[in-house]
């Protein structure tokens, strides 16, 4: 179980860790990072998760077809399975995995959604993107950094309108109430009301 509000489960099949926007040769990885300091304090069996060294723990894989009661499911919640450092064929195992367990709902959180729809085109043909995802979260960066980007309101509306017009389902993070200031939408299209 998990303490998240919108998922039943998290699995962290490419292990613990992220080049942020760099690359393997150099990493810039975000300071404020939650899943760095979370490594760094919690991931004492395993060196390369302590380091936040991108690697892969397929074994975590197997969860998916152990649980057989339908699960919302937080995929690498502690990395970016889309960030350029990802070999295409990582990405590919992890999305057959969950094609083989299609009991449950996948989350997928990316800062890079171009590699993710690259990816997913060898799923699906462009024109069934819009069916694929039904489920958008939207929230703000969080943590310490003084220099953040802050969304405005403009940016969410249109994210917001989009979702509505291809009747996606949307939950905001109680951290946009600054910005949206009307009743956040939160959603939750599979559980009961």
């Amino acid at each position: 179980m998990t303490k998240i509000d919108w998922s039943d489960e998290t699995i962290n099949p490419l292990g613990h860790g992220c080049y942020g926007t760099g690359t393997k040769d150099n990493p810039k990885i975000c300071e404020y990072c939650y899943a760095v300091k979370m490594a760094k304090r919690n991931m004492r069996n395993c060196d390369l998760c302590a380091k936040f060294i991108p690697h892969t723990h397929f074994e975590q894989l197997d969860k998916l077809k152990q649980w057989k009661k339908p699960k919302t499911i937080f995929v690498q919640s502690m990395g970016d399975l889309f960030g350029d450092w990802v070999p295409d064929e990582w990405i590919e195992k992890v999305f057959d995995a969950c094609l083989e367990s299609p009991q449950h709902r996948y989350l997928f959180l990316t800062k890079n959604p171009k590699r993710y729809i690259k990816i997913l085109s060898k799923y699906q043909t462009p024109h069934d993107f819009d069916r694929f995802v039904d489920f958008v979260i939207i929230g703000r960066e969080t943590g310490n950094r003084k220099d953040k980007i802050i969304p405005k309101k403009e940016w969410i509306e249109n994210i917001v309108n989009y979702c509505k017009e291809k009747n996606v389902p949307v939950f905001m993070k109680n951290n946009l109430k600054d910005i949206w200031q009307e009743p956040l939408i939160q959603e939750f299209p599979w559980r009961d009301k």
